[in-house]
């Protein structure tokens, strides 16, 4: 019971040194120690338990303010999660005057913590039990001279309105609107930027008032304000009625839509699928549908790529013949348009329209586009038509493209950029599921052969990983007679790295192969890389005789295997000793 007692005494003692040095850290010179004490301060905090906290390190806090950047960002993290320390929602209050002063500040990335670590602590106190709190904070915010602040003070208003008098409610929106008003273009798109937030809440904010807002910041002059006003407007849809629509949603998002400002349009084709989701089928195709040909036909590129970008949830909102008729023209020129990037976009959500309009109209309209695509000179073109196969192969059948498919594999499986190379070898088991066991032709032995022997570590490790997938899918006496011949390519390779990968492609496949043909065609052709000449090779040889000698019961092979790591354990390199002995020890 002493020694219990006295080792809880120097725990006690050990812990309190440390919060000692932390707390000595929090006025270091060093900026990393300040930054380091910071992101401990809940270890401090809970030493001094809640009445110190709130007595002594908040005020304390309250002279960091002052730090370094990356002092605040800690200490703007570490405030978010201190409502416990302090004694918990009842006494949350405290920790408004650190983080309001921390919405002060010029870095941007500080006042957007210390807003929603205010956010959090606002949101555990009773706002009509502290009301004045809060109003107070909103005021101080709103009224400085820092435009930051009252870009804290727009992303708190639409947090706190609904839980606040109607009185402190018509204070806020007379902050806001003064804040839309203002001739101070920052303040404005912060206003704007968090509008939504306020317009949702219809009916509790007022409608007219909303829909007037939004139609000043429409006509505002700065391009960089009105960005911004699209996702108001797809609240606006939400928070009113579907008969309201046509008088008030759509001829605010006609100002939009035909904006000068390609950036303005950018914006609008960003967010269609969203406003579509909520005007529904009929008024998609009557309304949006004109806006979004015109996007894929825009004359400027970002323009065209996002609208390719959203083609398929846009088709989703559309008939057939819709399809047909509006979209698909709009689609072959795209197939060949000068920027890389659009093409790219296109053939990512090209094909997922194919299930939608069926496979005689995918015959007809579709697929010249699509060859066009797979023929593309630029690799990233060509991955993203593969991306999408699966869908497509359903709808046309695996046999109908094979024959195209192969020759386009063939290109992306010797891209210059590596990157392209390894994305392209998961099409590989795309290819055995769609055809089955005749699918692997002197073509596609070669690009797997090649993927096995690749310069770059990650393009083999993945190539033996489908070697895998490929015995998983089509079998065991399938990769016995069409995968371990072509692994065995390898075994006497001049490059040790492509030998090694002989060894890691039959651990991949080993659960797969039968007992039998293990013992007779694989341990033994295993026991002759033993004699390689690198030693890591050796090495990989007693880790692949563990997994091939757990799967066969032949006591001839069990033999020659154990004979093989007996020798090992006379190997000059001691870590292909220790393998083998660890190897001998487990069977």
């Amino acid at each position: 019971m002493m020694r219990t007692a006295q080792n809880q005494r120097n725990s006690e003692q050990r812990s309190l040194q440390s919060i000692g040095q932390l707390i000595d850290e929090l006025k270091s010179d060093d900026l990393r120690r300040r930054a380091n004490s910071v992101k401990n301060l809940g270890a401090i905090a809970q030493a001094l338990g809640p009445e110190r906290t709130r007595s002594e390190l908040v005020p304390f806090i309250m002279e960091l303010i002052d730090d370094e950047d990356e002092v605040l960002t800690a200490l703007a993290d570490s405030l978010s999660n201190f409502i416990d320390y302090v004694g918990g929602p009842q006494y949350s209050t405290v920790l408004i005057q650190p983080l309001e002063q921390m919405c002060f500040l010029e870095e941007s990335a500080i006042r957007e913590k210390a807003t929603n670590s205010l956010k959090n602590v606002i949101n555990t106190i009773n706002v009509a039990q502290n009301e004045e709190i809060v109003v107070g904070l909103v005021k101080r915010l709103s009224n400085c001279d820092y435009h930051s602040a009252k870009g804290a003070a727009a992303s708190i208003i639409p947090f706190i309105y609904s839980k606040v008098s109607s009185a402190a409610q018509s204070e806020f929106l007379k902050i806001y609107i003064s804040m839309i008003k203002s001739d101070i273009p920052t303040i404005r798109k912060n206003a704007t930027i968090f509008l939504k937030d306020l317009v949702i809440l219809i009916p509790k904010t007022p409608e007219n008032d909303m829909i007037s807002l939004i139609k000043l910041i429409i006509k505002d002059d700065q391009d960089y304000v009105r960005l911004y006003i699209m996702d108001s407007i797809v609240s606006l849809a939400k928070a009113i009625p579907p008969a309201k629509h046509a008088s008030i949603v759509f001829p605010l998002l006609k100002v939009l839509a035909e904006d000068p400002s390609w950036r303005i349009r950018y914006v609008v084709c960003d967010k269609i699928n969203d406003l579509a989701e909520i005007i529904g089928k009929e008024q998609t195709i009557k309304v949006l549908l004109p806006y979004y040909s015109k996007f894929l036909s825009d004359g400027e590129a970002e323009l065209r790529n996002i609208a390719c970008t959203r083609l398929a949830k846009f088709c989703q909102y559309l008939d057939n013949d819709n399809i047909i008729r509006e979209i698909i023209p709009c689609l072959k020129p795209l197939s060949t348009d000068s920027q890389s990037y659009v093409r790219a976009s296109l053939a990512s959500s090209l094909l997922a329209i194919s299930p939608q309009i069926g496979k005689q109209n995918t015959n007809d309209f579709i697929m010249e586009i699509f060859f066009n695509l797979l023929k593309d000179e630029n690799s990233d073109v060509r991955l993203n038509i593969f991306k999408g196969l699966e869908e497509f192969t359903k709808v046309m059948g695996a046999e109908v493209l094979y024959q195209s498919l192969v020759p386009a594999l063939t290109e992306l499986a010797v891209d210059k950029n590596w990157r392209i190379r390894l994305s392209s070898i998961e099409f590989m088991t795309f290819f055995a599921r769609a055809i089955g066991q005749n699918f692997l032709n002197d073509k596609l032995s070669k690009i797997l052969l090649d993927w096995l022997s690749d310069r770059v570590f990650a393009v083999r490790e993945a190539a033996v990983q489908c070697v895998q997938d490929l015995s998983k899918t089509l079998g065991g006496p399938w990769a016995e007679k069409h995968l371990v011949q072509k692994i065995y390519v390898f075994q006497n390779n001049p490059n040790y790295l492509f030998r090694m990968t002989t060894l890691f492609a039959l651990q991949a496949i080993a659960e797969y192969l039968s007992g039998d043909f293990i013992a007779k065609n694989v341990i033994p052709n295993v026991c002759q890389m033993s004699k390689d000449k690198v030693p890591n090779v050796r090495m990989n040889v007693a880790k692949t005789l563990k997994v091939l000698m757990t799967k066969t019961k032949d006591k001839s092979a069990e033999e020659l295997g154990k004979r093989t790591l007996q020798l090992l354990l006379g190997d000059a390199d001691s870590d292909v000793k220790y393998v083998s002995k660890t190897v001998l020890d487990s069977l």
